[in-house]
């Protein structure tokens, strides 16, 4: 085989190589984000059935799914004292109790909307029945963009409705 069919042949091979490597590496993302989809949502089925949030121990308002971010809803009047003094200070901009609160949030869960980083902050909720800052937070996307609430450290999160 000569030299140009021989270069012809492994630029051809290259080039299905790599849209191969990416239909592969495509399907795989939109695989796992369906499934973190999917996970969340059966968790926020769950927690609707059950009728109680799980810190808060007090009856969702809203069985409804955020559709901007797919996330289940919770309504500010169904978080804890502490997480409604939390949001206060937010809006205010501080001072808070904690070096880490207003520092970037990495989102490396994934759980929620990918963006560019630095575009999440976290905020620590601190509830009576923790010794350390606990597992409780909040997260502010954007500057006020959308909010966040997770109760049980970044396993899963709610959308707080403003």
């Amino acid at each position: 085989m000569s030299t140009r069919k021989s270069r012809a042949v492994l630029t051809l091979v290259l080039g299905v190589a790599v849209i191969l490597g990416y239909v592969v590496w495509t399907w795989a993302r939109s695989t796992s984000t369906s499934a973190s989809v999917a996970t969340q949502t059966t968790a926020a089925a769950k927690a609707t059935s059950v009728g109680t949030s799980k810190s808060t121990n007090r009856a969702t308002t809203s069985a409804s799914i955020d559709p901007e971010t797919g996330l289940h809803w919770i309504d500010v009047a169904d978080l804890p004292s502490q997480g409604r003094a939390v949001l206060a200070l937010i809006d205010k901009g501080g001072p808070y109790p904690y070096s880490q609160d207003g520092g970037t949030f990495t989102n490396a869960e994934k759980l929620l909307p990918l963006k560019a980083k630095g575009f999440y902050t976290e905020y620590t909720v601190r509830l009576p029945s923790s010794s350390d800052r606990g597992p409780v937070r909040i997260i502010m996307g954007g500057k006020g963009q959308w909010y966040f609430w997770t109760d049980d450290h970044y396993a899963s999160f709610s959308r707080i409705r403003r």
